[in-house]
């Protein structure tokens, strides 16, 4: 996988490894989604050269949920970028307490407490959140159209970033991309609260729907 790829013309995704961050061209700015793990800002900034685009152009960043593989760096990027901050208020605690996954399965129980082993030595430092952000759409100074979708299940803060223009969404781990497929991610908080998320963006115009972990695909390959 590139380190960056096009999905439009305005937005890119920026591979971090197992994880991905998605980066959208506003009238304004770069909007951030996610700042991958710990020791992403050089990454991120190499990706943005690549495509002759500046971290210091980053205006906004906003957190899909508060897992540590999605704010690790989001100290960083704020302390380089001067960027708003935008989460789900559900989301504050684990900005300086780290939110591990909830198996419910042997396998993935086990990948949640190898997760939660491996992250013992992380320290979170404290980051100003300007915005807590909910359903709806942004105001227009965002310089892009974009809707603020809630979809819990996978953890009680996720949110999904929908842009009806390029009919695209950008679902964090609400699902995960697989052998051609889209498939409920290995760990949830609450599977009826995931599923019915799951359905709420089949029902919108998209054409792609991007995830953090796997290849993207559309809403037709959702295979729950």
């Amino acid at each position: 996988m590139d380190l960056v790829s096009k999905i439009t013309d305005k937005l890119y995704e920026i591979n971090l490894g197992y994880v991905k961050s998605f980066i959208f061209r506003s009238d304004k700015g770069l909007i951030l989604f996610d700042t991958g793990p710990s020791n992403s800002l050089n990454k991120i900034k190499i990706a943005l050269s690549s495509i002759q685009l500046e971290i210091s152009q980053i205006k906004y960043i906003f957190i899909t949920h508060t897992h540590l593989d999605h704010i690790g760096s989001l100290y960083d990027l704020k302390q380089v970028t001067g960027a708003l901050v935008g989460i789900n208020e559900k989301g504050l605690p684990y900005l300086t307490k780290i939110r591990f996954p909830k198996g419910h399965d042997p396998k993935s129980m086990a990948m949640a407490g190898l997760f939660r082993i491996l992250s013992l030595r992380t320290k979170l430092k404290p980051v100003k959140v300007d915005m807590l952000i909910q359903e709806g759409y942004v105001p227009e100074e965002f310089g892009v159209k974009m809707q603020i979708i809630s979809t819990p299940g996978h953890t009680d803060d996720s949110l999904s970033f929908y842009f009806p223009e390029e009919k695209v969404i950008i679902v964090g781990d609400l699902l995960a991309g697989a052998e051609g497929k889209l498939v409920l991610p290995p760990f949830y908080e609450n599977k009826a609260e995931l599923l019915n998320s799951i359905e709420k963006i089949k029902q919108l115009d998209v054409n792609t729907i991007c995830v953090s972990h796997g290849i993207n695909n559309n809403k037709e390959n959702i295979k729950i």
